[in-house]
């Protein structure tokens, strides 16, 4: 069924799953997996919860490098990635052959707390393969 969400753990804000929050003007990178265990978690408008950040970061560009994920031979894959409410890339094509792109944020997006990073199918893979992706985070932290 399309429109399920991959939760985070109860206490993943205290685990890995929270990218830290390293002080000065100096950029930071930081880079978190997820992985697609089922070809069910590719339907349309289906989410992945990737991380949390902490207060007060501000995130300048967000890297995605995916496996293929939609083997099809016209692909359909496509996704968005959302920090908290607002939507910060969308049509991200990388899950269709196993490509990598990185998408400097216009507006770059400054955290007042901890703050849900998620990624949404916005079309469905047309052949759905499991498979993995990787966000790096490019931000300061104040």
């Amino acid at each position: 069924m399309a429109g399920e969400t991959t939760s985070l753990s109860a206490t993943a804000w205290q685990d890995a799953n929270v990218i830290p929050a390293f002080k000065g003007p100096t950029l930071h990178i930081h880079e978190v997996s997820v992985t697609y265990s089922a070809t069910n978690q590719l339907e349309l408008n289906d989410v992945m919860e990737v991380c949390y950040l902490p207060a007060g970061v501000k995130v300048w560009g967000i890297g995605y490098y995916a496996t293929d994920m939609d083997t099809n031979v016209s692909p359909a894959l496509a996704q968005k990635i959302t920090i908290g409410s607002t939507d910060v890339v969308t049509g991200i094509a990388d899950g269709r052959a196993g490509s990598s792109s990185y998408y400097p944020l216009a507006t770059p997006i400054t955290t007042t707390d901890y703050t849900l990073v998620k990624i949404t199918n916005t079309a469905a893979s047309a052949t759905a393969a499991t498979g993995s992706a990787k966000v790096r985070f490019y931000y300061t932290a104040p």
